[in-house]
């Protein structure tokens, strides 16, 4: 599987419609597969007594009007668009628009909300953040209860750490082994990520070499800073370079692989690269 990149834009649109054209433009130039929003309202996000966090909530908020416009914008661009909702409303705003629904890590608790998400027939990406392995292996069970449970769930989850930013020197990707090894007993060949809040290449490539094949990664522009300006965002130039490498690597690997002995006739290369040597001719 192709590894599949998504650039969170997040609340960096600055409540700016032109803002917010400039960083999907940014992220399929970039080669990302997907955008990333949120949608929330302070009220709903913040309990009262946390006045600063919801004031600061208050101006991040994405206009829910401008939803069909963006996923409009988003397919004559050819890149995917994710969003992720923070409350039950939320979702039936989304549900039309999107390709996929981010569950929060800070929301993985919440299962009335991922149940809802999931029951939008939506492709369902879920953040797991600091879960400990009962709340993981929870969410699934939950699945399996509301009748939708299947071996072959098509869901990505993401480990990440829930720190803005995070240090290199604390990020074990030891973790997405352990993910993937928690979710193998459920889940026939179960899709695992990284949602990376250390914009450092070397945390990605490890992530990549763990066997991540879903990266999230935020998104600023390259000479103006979002809102979300708390050195976790990746300006575009520093992370195309990371996506063309780890691109180039895939490529690689799959090359090696093509050179093994095809079962058809037990001659090397496999057939698929003897034909494209046919044809290059």
């Amino acid at each position: 599987m192709s590894i599949y990149f998504s650039a969170e834009i997040g609340s960096n649109h600055n409540q700016n419609k032109s803002r917010m054209y400039k960083l999907i433009d940014k992220a399929k130039e970039i080669g990302a597969n997907s955008v990333k929003l949120q949608l929330f309202k302070a009220k709903k996000l913040w309990h009262p007594s946390w006045k600063e966090q919801f004031e600061v909530a208050k101006k991040r908020e994405l206009p829910a009007v401008w939803i069909p416009e963006i996923t409009d914008y988003c397919k004559k661009m050819d890149i995917q668009l994710g969003i992720t909702p923070f409350d039950l409303g939320a979702v039936d705003v989304i549900k039309d628009f999107v390709d996929f629904i981010k569950i929060s890590s800070y929301d993985i608790l919440r299962m009335d909300l991922i149940e809802k998400c999931f029951n939008t027939g939506k492709r369902l990406v879920i953040s797991t953040g600091e879960a400990n392995i009962s709340e993981i292996e929870n969410i699934i069970l939950k699945l399996r209860e509301i009748g939708k449970y299947s071996k072959f769930l098509s869901i990505p989850f993401l480990h990440c750490y829930s720190s803005y930013p995070v240090k290199k020197e604390n990020c074990d990707m030891s973790d997405i082994t352990l993910l993937y090894t928690i979710l193998r007993q459920y889940i026939y060949n179960p899709i695992v990520g990284y949602s990376d809040h250390s914009k450092d290449p070397d945390v990605i490539y490890e992530a990549y070499e763990k066997g991540a094949n879903w990266v999230e990664f935020h998104l600023d522009l390259e000479d103006e800073e979002g809102c979300e300006g708390s050195g976790h965002c990746w300006r575009p130039n520093d992370i195309q370079v990371v996506i063309e490498e780890i691109r180039q690597r895939e490529e690689e690997l799959k090359y090696k692989r093509q050179l093994r002995a095809d079962p058809s006739d037990g001659l090397r290369p496999c057939l698929e690269l003897r034909n494209v040597g046919e044809i290059n001719k």
